[in-house]
């Protein structure tokens, strides 16, 4: 028994261990392998992208990565291998996407894309590393789990075969710099090669000759000889290295001096002139004094002098006269009207004369020749200011007013008013008379000051009515004056008014024959703030209706016991019903 547990364990060992070794080389694995070992810079490189240990795929995305700075992807190959391709025709999008589906899912496995890389022109020698990228949810099997990938990353290797080499010809050394020995390069990778050997800059190069001085010279010190001094020829210098190639030589003197004319004056009508010093430019001698010269009468300098200047209205006169000696000529010249080309015309228009004031009729003004002008182009003088006044029009009244105005009342007629002109006073047009206004009363304390009529606000009920002498209002009993109150009917109640309070009371109805309405009273219905005689403000219920409506125009009860108790006795009589019949 002991030996068949044993036996037991060691078979589930083998079988799970087994398991997990078959699982992981069943792996489904992404594998990019280069077509050849090496390419040169300039080639066509093609990889395969392989997919294998297919577990039935479903759909299948994933994005190539390589290096843009060397490779451009020219190209995909065949990408149909899973099913149904969907990669980018734009070979410039990075990274690179390939996906596939397949609609009930594919085991299939291969070499799903072959993209085929340009390698750039320069592209230095090195592995460049191609590889593929993905995301959970990228790729799915039929059951639409993810399907993890093992990548495998591929590499397109970059070397140059050096197969076009140029000869490269000696360069000597100079004084400045170093020369390189015959040699030769690869034009596709610039490597340097001496005696067929690959060799560095260093190797190439030769030391510099401090004897070879093949570049530019130049003279120093040079100086040209004089009629004392020696000169010399100057020295011939390397620019490259600084060296003297050659020592120049001494230039004897000349012995002859260089003559220049020194501190002449030309004489003039009143100055002595100077025929000057001959002088050695060289050295500075004086060769030979020069003579004086005697005034000139005949060399003036004359200028222009203006004896009155011209204007746009006459000429002027002008002379000229010596600077020195005030010699004149050319006595009383004639300096000619000048011609003004009118560029700053300014423009007034015309002004309508009026009862009081002249006008004056269209113009310009020229700033340069200070004249007026009837035309734009100043061709028309305006000579006198009397061609531009406009003569008082007596009939053009500008500024009114209306005058007497007076406003119908109700017991006098107005006066729409008189139209006077305010410049000369004359009247214009006489007003109208408006007829009586019946509503135009002024009242002052509620009577109009005009017929007598008295204005009485009504203010709808808002207090509790005790009696004719007083009313309460806000809880407080208030006496009315009895010098204010006066009597009111609409035609079916009449009531005591207090103009002392603005309160009404005593409301009773009347028959017709009650009624008596004073025609001197306006009754204006209003809802405003009242005021009791002490100054206290009341709101007034807004809630009260037109006092034409008999039923709303009764006075509100505050305290209405009687009526609260006859309204609730068809209520108790009922109850009282209902009682005796439960009981029955």
């Amino acid at each position: 028994m002991k030996k068949f547990s044993i036996i037991c364990v060691i078979v589930m060992l083998f079988a799970v261990f087994g398991a997990i070794s078959l699982s992981a080389a069943e792996q489904p694995t992404i594998t990019i392998n280069s077509e050849k070992q090496l390419y040169a810079a300039g080639d066509k490189a093609t990889v395969n992208i392989e997919f294998t240990n297919n577990t039935r795929v479903l759909s299948f995305s994933v994005r190539m990565l390589y290096d843009k700075d060397v490779l451009k992807l020219i190209d995909n190959g065949d990408t149909s291998l899973l099913g149904t391709s969907m990669s980018n025709e734009d070979y410039n999008v990075y990274p690179y996407p390939y996906a596939w589906y397949e609609l009930k899912g594919t085991t299939k496995s291969g070499v799903i894309a072959s993209p085929i890389f340009q390698i750039k022109e320069g592209t230095p020698n090195g592995r460049y590393k191609i590889t593929v990228e993905y995301t959970s949810g990228d790729i799915v099997d039929t059951s639409s789990e993810n399907i993890p990938v093992k990548v495998i990353s591929g590499y397109i290797e970059v070397t140059c075969p050096h197969a076009n080499k140029t000869s490269v010809a000696a360069v000597s050394a100079t004084c400045a710099s170093t020369g390189t020995k015959a040699h030769e390069k690869c034009s596709a990778c610039g490597k340097l090669f001496l005696n067929g050997k690959e060799a560095t800059e260093a190797e190439i190069s030769t030391l510099i000759d401090p004897t070879n001085h093949t570049g530019e010279t130049r003279l120093d010190g040079k100086l040209d000889p004089k009629c004392s001094t020696e000169g010399y020829t100057g020295d011939t210098v390397c620019t490259g290295c600084e060296t003297v190639i050659t020592k120049g030589k001494a230039i004897p003197p000349t012995g002859e001096h260089k003559e220049e004319v020194r501190d002449a004056k030309e004489a003039d009508c009143t100055n002595e002139g100077y025929t000057g010093d001959t002088v050695c430019t060289d050295c500075k001698k004086v060769i030979s004094k020069g003579k004086v010269i005697p005034p000139d009468n005949t060399k003036h300098n004359y200028q222009w002098v203006v004896d009155k200047n011209a204007t746009f209205e006459e000429t002027g006169l002008k002379h000229e006269e010596c600077t020195r000696c005030h010699d004149m000529r050319s006595l009383d010249t004639v300096i000619p009207i000048p011609i003004c080309e009118h560029s700053a015309m300014q423009h007034f228009a015309s002004v309508s004369a009026t009862c009081k004031k002249q006008g004056t009729k269209e113009h310009w003004y020229c700033s340069e020749c200070n004249r007026k002008y009837r035309d734009e182009k100043g061709m028309l003088l305006v000579n006198s200011e009397d061609e531009l006044i406009v003569p008082v029009d007596p009939n053009n009244h500008v500024n009114t007013e209306i005058r007497d105005v007076k406003s119908a009342t109700c017991s006098s007629e107005g006066y729409t008013g008189d139209k006077y002109c305010t410049d000369c006073n004359t009247l214009i047009a006489s007003g109208s008379i408006l007829a009586i206004n019946p509503d135009g009363h002024n009242f002052i304390n509620n009577k109009c000051e005009y017929c007598g009529k008295i204005q009485v606000t009504y203010y709808p009920p808002t207090f509790t009515y005790i009696d004719d002498e007083t009313h309460l209002a806000g809880g407080n009993i208030r006496s009315h004056v009895p010098d204010s109150l006066t009597m009111h009917t609409d035609g079916v109640y009449e009531w005591n008014y207090c103009l002392y309070c603005q309160h009404e009371y005593g409301r009773v109805p009347v028959t017709e024959a009650d009624i008596n309405i004073d025609d001197s009273v306006d009754l204006i219905v209003d809802d405003p703030v009242q005021s009791t005689n002490d100054g206290d403000d009341i709101d007034v219920d807004d809630n009260t209706d037109d006092n034409t409506d008999a039923d709303a125009a009764e006075p509100e009860d505050n305290n209405p016991p009687t009526g609260i108790a006859i309204a609730l006795l068809p209520m108790a009589l009922a109850m009282a019903a209902a009682t005796i019949v439960k009981k029955k």
